[in-house]
């Protein structure tokens, strides 16, 4: 992820929505509960008033409650998802690197929903999001929008298994797909299938986590010009993280593109 912002927007629209509940929550939830995390948008980018960056959200933040001092715990994906599902900052669930799972004695998010009798039902876009790191625990299901999976779930678990780490994992599965691959469509079937799955006898609780805003950024038609339609330089988010024009570290600037390609 690199900063907080992708579970700012997801911890905001989650607490928005349970605020919308009524009844006793620790005994009998009276409504259903949808969490969505948008991994790596900045928090000023995403403030639920921008309608041409997010009309359905601003619609949703109109009839519920948006907070503008959640503050994630760590600058990146796995130890600021980890807080959000224990409930824990990294100094005490301890995920700290992408070798370390969320201790077993942690309960989850979806364990605690679980609990209290939700259908719960999980769809993440990221590795760093796999079942493998105990994200998984406690839901009814936890499926990967990625089009690697689910050869490279099993080969994640045995390398934490074993001691490993995912940077050793995505160099054998020659790299991470969910920076090539643009999963949002995806993500949105998966959770359209988890809400037409779940037992009407039952509230659900569903956990939603899109990775496209992340490096590398490759928006379709007609979003890839949506918010600058003027720009005619050769600039894209395609192999950003290893553009040196965007970042080399000899270079006293760090750069060399323009402020407008940046």
């Amino acid at each position: 992820m690199p900063g907080a912002s992708s579970n700012l927007g997801g911890s905001l629209l989650g607490a928005l929505l349970i605020s919308a509940c009524t009844g006793n929550p620790r005994t009998e939830p009276a409504c259903d509960v949808v969490i969505i995390s948008i991994d790596t948008v900045r928090a000023d980018a995403l403030t639920f008033e921008d309608r041409k960056v997010s009309p359905h959200l601003c619609d949703l933040a109109e009839r519920g409650v948006v907070f503008d001092q959640a503050i994630a715990g760590s600058s990146w994906t796995l130890p600021s998802h980890a807080e959000l599902f224990t409930g824990l900052p990294p100094i005490l669930h301890g995920v700290h690197d992408d070798g370390r799972r969320i201790d077993p004695l942690h309960a989850t998010l979806g364990e605690r929903l679980g609990a209290l009798g939700m259908h719960t039902a999980g769809v993440f876009s990221g590795w760093f999001l796999a079942g493998a790191y105990g994200f998984g625990r406690g839901f009814d299901s936890y499926r990967c929008a990625l089009a690697d999976e689910p050869a490279a779930d099993q080969a994640l678990a045995r390398a934490l298994e074993t001691g490993g780490t995912a940077a050793l994992w995505a160099r054998d599965m020659r790299g991470f797909a969910s920076h090539l691959d643009v999963s949002s469509a995806r993500v949105v079937e998966l959770a359209e299938q988890a809400i037409l799955e779940a037992p009407d006898d039952q509230r659900l609780a569903l956990f939603v986590h899109f990775f496209d805003p992340h490096h590398d950024f490759i928006p379709p038609s007609p979003f890839d010009t949506h918010f600058d339609p003027d720009y005619e330089g050769e600039m894209t988010g395609d192999g950003y993280w290893n553009n040196p024009s965007i970042f080399d570290p000899t270079l006293d600037s760090g750069r060399i593109v323009s402020d407008r390609d940046l």
